[in-house]
């Protein structure tokens, strides 16, 4: 994902929720357009330019980004919704003041991921993202273990 798109990943935790939705529909869009392009036959008269495109394409080093970067992003978020069950916060605001600023982000990372996968669903070329899909589920359903009122936001408001 570096090579071909190095700015989407710092908007994962963009302060707004609206540009982590957007995000996460465009880069639905873009990963299956990158897939549909990998997977179609191109006869191009100037082939030699578009090898190393096709290269960076085919190799599959931001599905590997994305899976790897949701594993790390769970782990960040179970650690910390278990430090807080230990200490029993006494207002819901005060746990979000509770969550330092890494933990913030990972929780916004993943609802930019949801949005990536719910998009992703809905839209009509999902089959070109399957394995991406699968390959998110088990970080996604690990969430269901923290107490994070925000992913069960998301999740109501996206259906």
């Amino acid at each position: 994902m570096d090579h071909i798109t190095p700015n989407i990943p710092h908007y994962f935790s963009n302060k707004h929720p609206e540009v982590r939705e957007a995000i996460g529909v465009n880069l639905s869009v873009l990963c299956s357009n990158i897939r549909l392009y990998a997977s179609s036959d191109h006869d191009f008269s100037h082939e030699g330019r578009n090898s190393d495109i096709d290269n960076r394409l085919k190799d599959g080093g931001w599905v590997q980004f994305l899976i790897k970067r949701a594993s790390e992003v769970v782990i960040n978020i179970q650690s910390t919704s278990q430090s807080d069950n230990l200490e029993t916060p006494i207002d819901s605001k005060l746990q979000e003041v509770h969550l330092n600023g890494d933990s913030q982000d990972d929780v916004k990372w993943m609802e930019t991921l949801f949005h990536f996968i719910i998009s992703s669903l809905k839209s009509g070329r999902s089959s070109y993202l399957l394995d991406v899909i699968v390959g998110l589920l088990y970080p996604v359903i690990s969430l269901q273990e923290t107490s994070n009122k925000r992913f069960v936001n998301v999740g109501q408001g996206c259906f």
